[in-house]
């Protein structure tokens, strides 16, 4: 069975009863069993400087927003942009649901509700975004429920607030249900929808207290029924009708909100909405404008500031701890200091200086308050709050940051030498690295002098642990010897020099590096840091784990990377991309 839109009904459950026919945790059901047949792969291993094929933009002939689905890749090393199966209904995050409440409803602030709702399995990829994992237990289905009910009868109870979403004061039944139902499920509705709406709006006075205005209990029990649709909970994104390649250009509302969901996390607004109405995003070109419109927007900053605080799992600083007796300056509110400076660095360099991976891994621009700036030993009247500073030539970019620094270090003096190697060989240069065996649990350093000493006769050259330690992790590690566990320099170790020199095997060969920065100098024109921080970026874009029709495209935006393009560059190009605007069919088993 091939999968084709879905009949939906209207249900609404209010104090455990179903009013209508046909319950959302049915529609559920159905999509999950389309997930299974529609994320598929594995990722591949393309020659690191190939140059990158296919077009982005569309050409003569395409069909729908994106162009083709191939690209058009065919010059020898060229790999062809590629349209990956994926899931056609990726659920709402419970962070998505929060904002597109507080957004639907134009509430001064979120609900908080979600909060509470049942909690979402840990993803094994490095986002919390990956669609695969989103489902609608019976707990989360109960979640919503409550949710629905809660969110009602706020807004039907405050005047204030069903004014904003009925602007204009129109009583009529049909009228509010077609302006409401076009935001909640970010498209227009069908004809029987709406007769379905308005049946249930006058259905609504003898459901609800005894004396309630007619329109104020109707719009009540409309709002339970469309929080509860699985057009609500869910981004359908189907297709309209294939094009010369088979594939399904996404109709100008999927695209709306698939545009807004990924850049902003939250429901399109109205401008976005105007333009699919206008078929504005049925091309590539009109797609762009809105990239380059949401882009600007400050809710973008917000969406794509959590980019960096999970590629640097920055949720864990706030869990660091310290040896109260070497470090008796380190507090409980160090880690959290920390992750808000990876976040202001990120969006500084980001959107501020319009950076990409090079000015990532140089920027010594970074931002402090005092208790971050006595890490950094920088003088002057810092307090509670956050201020612009530019660090000392011993630091470059992300990878000197005491945020990373403090969290792969022990809760002595000493640097983690082996966690810090091992970090930015899977997470900024993507080396595949084995897991380490069972015999390396436990092991303990011997009593050699300095700290690189130890690590050196425990996993060095001539060591059961050489290979992975002596090549990649080791060498690393030791570019950040001058820094010890919280971040901060020094110049010995143990009463002698530190040696914070290596070589390192890069794709364009071992190259010699002295420091940290000259080794984050080496990262930022590799092409194993370009190429990284691009499957990052497409993981998080798309929603979900990478497979290897995505070669192509993080092969072509490693290349503009590698030429200087800034993040938002990256970010256009993936996002008028057919492998991000057209669906690959799938089949779907009842």
């Amino acid at each position: 069975m091939v999968d084709q839109p879905l009949p939906l009904e209207v249900v609404v459950t209010r104090n455990g009863r179903n009013w209508s026919a046909l319950a959302p945790i049915a529609m559920a059901m159905v999509l999950a069993a389309s997930a299974g047949a529609s994320c598929t792969g594995n990722l591949g291993d393309p020659d690191a400087d190939a140059p990158a094929g296919g077009t982005l933009s569309g050409g003569e002939g395409n069909s729908g927003p994106g162009g083709t689905g191939s690209g058009g890749g065919t010059a020898e090393g060229e790999l062809p942009i590629e349209t990956a199966p994926r899931l056609a209904f990726p659920r709402l995050s419970h962070a998505q649901w929060e904002n597109t409440i507080q957004d639907l409803f134009r509430l001064d602030e979120p609900t908080g509700l979600s909060t509470s709702f049942y909690p979402d399995p840990n993803a094994s990829s490095t986002f919390d975004n990956n669609e695969t994992t989103k489902e609608v237990t019976d707990d989360l289905w109960a979640d919503y429920q409550r949710a629905a009910e809660a969110v009602a009868a706020m807004v039907a109870g405050s005047p204030d607030l069903l004014a904003r979403v009925n602007p204009t004061g129109n009583t009529d039944a049909q009228a509010f249900v077609e302006a409401l139902g076009r935001r909640a499920y970010r498209r227009p509705l069908t004809p029987a929808e709406v007769d379905r709406f308005v049946t249930l709006f006058g259905q609504a006075p003898p459901l609800d207290v005894e004396g309630t205005d007619p329109f104020v209990a109707g719009t009540k029990l409309v709002i339970e029924a469309m929080l509860q649709s699985p057009h609500f909970l869910y981004r359908v994104e189907l297709g309209g009708e294939p094009n010369e390649e088979g594939l399904l250009p996404l109709t100008g509302w999927e695209v709306a909100s698939k545009l807004s969901y990924t850049l902003w996390n939250t429901m399109p607004d109205d401008t976005l909405l105007e333009a699919a109405a206008a078929g504005d995003l049925d091309d590539a070109a009109g797609v762009g404008a809105e990239v380059d419109r949401l882009l600007a927007g400050e809710a973008a900053r917000g969406a794509l500031g959590t980019f960096l605080d999970q590629v640097f799992d920055a949720e864990q600083f706030e869990s660091v701890t310290k040896n109260a007796v070497t470090y008796p300056e380190w507090t409980d509110q160090h880690g959290a200091d920390l992750r808000e400076e990876l976040r202001r660095f990120g969006d500084h360099v980001l959107f501020d200086e319009e950076g990409g991976v090079k000015e990532l891994l140089l920027s010594r621009t970074t931002f402090v308050n005092a208790r971050v700036a006595a890490i950094y030993g920088l003088e002057g009247d810092f307090g509670e709050e956050f201020e612009e500073v530019e660090l000392d030539d011993n630091r470059a970019g992300l990878l000197t940051l005491a945020g990373f620094l403090a969290w792969k270090g022990t809760d002595s003096d000493a640097p983690d030498s082996i966690l810090r190697g091992v970090f930015v060989n899977r997470r900024i240069l993507c080396v595949d690295l084995p897991d380490p065996p069972d015999e390396a649990a436990g092991a303990e350093l011997g009593d050699e002098t300095t700290n690189r000493q130890k690590i050196e006769a425990l996993t060095g050259v001539g060591t059961c642990g050489a290979g992975c330690h002596s090549t990649f992790i080791n060498p690393a590690g030791f570019a950040f010897e001058h820094f010890d566990s919280i971040g901060a320099w020094r110049d010995e170790d143990a009463g002698e020099p530190i040696d914070a020199s290596g070589d390192f095997p890069f794709a364009e060969g071992e190259t010699t590096y002295t420091n940290a920065v000259e080794f984050s100098q080496l990262a930022a024109e590799s092409v194993e840091a370009h190429e990284c921080f691009s499957r990052h970026w497409v993981e998080f874009t798309f929603g979900r784990e990478l497979v290897e029709d995505d070669e192509g495209i993080i092969q072509h935006v490693t290349d503009l990377s590698r030429d200087g393009a800034s993040t938002k560059q990256v970010l256009r190009e993936l996002l008028v991309s057919p492998a991000f605007l057209t669906r690959k069919p799938a089949e779907v088993q009842p």
